[in-house]
């Protein structure tokens, strides 16, 4: 919900430093709570700072839920550092097998998938997908479909893509998941300029940039 990300970041703004030192992740709050209400430039400073400290090593994984170091990778790809963004989610999927969490490894699969894409590698990326499966297939949750959905269109398999951004804007439009959607614009995006569709590419990529969701617009431009 857009409307509700944006009133918790507002009251987060609002609400007073709390009396300890700020964690790791209260920084990040703080910055992502910058960038949603007062945009990039703003945000950039805070933003940087949260990254270093999110790189630190001793910055602990278990004290973070799921959705922590998602914001993490995010925060890397949002200031157009594509090495940090995948060091923090080769770290995640080290920490996941290291502890045995499958659920928390499956989400770290798909952002280290991600960013294996954009370095070009798609066999590497390819295999993770598959791990994905395996471990959805082994604990009865369907596979995650995002870094499949994203590999797919970078391979220019129009029918394949199609299918899973179809089931994508489905589970979003039921759970009100606006970055899954800007997820099938970016995809679309892809697909399409692979296919030399630049017309529809460009729809697509400007769905998307103007969605203004954290972390997509250096991958639109």
């Amino acid at each position: 919900n857009p409307g509700g990300v944006l009133e918790a970041a507002r009251a987060a703004r609002a609400a007073p430093p709390g009396p300890e030192a700020p964690r790791a992740v209260d920084v990040m709050l703080d910055a992502l709570a910058i960038r949603l209400t007062e945009g990039y430039a703003a945000a950039a400073p805070a933003l940087t700072r949260a990254l270093e400290l999110s790189l630190a090593p001793n910055v602990a994984n278990d004290e973070a839920s799921r959705w922590v170091i998602f914001a993490r990778v995010v925060i890397g790809l949002e200031l157009w550092d594509a090495e940090s963004s995948h060091a923090l989610a080769a770290r995640a999927a080290q920490f996941a097998r290291d502890t045995g969490a499958p659920l928390y490894l499956r989400l770290a699969l798909n952002l280290l998938a991600t960013s294996h894409l954009l370095g070009g590698e798609l066999t590497t990326a390819a295999a993770m997908v598959e791990e994905d499966r395996v471990i959805g297939e082994a604990t009865g949750i369907p596979p995650i479909p995002y870094a499949e959905m994203v590999l797919a269109a970078w391979r220019g398999q129009e029918a394949q893509t199609s299918e899973l951004t179809e089931a994508t804007l489905r589970e979003a439009t039921a759970g009100g998941l606006g970055r899954m959607v800007t997820l099938v614009a970016y995809a679309n995006s892809v697909l399409y300029n692979g296919l030399g569709r630049h017309d529809a590419a460009g729809e697509a990529a400007s769905r998307a940039f103007e969605r203004d969701e954290v972390g997509f617009g250096p991958l639109v431009l």
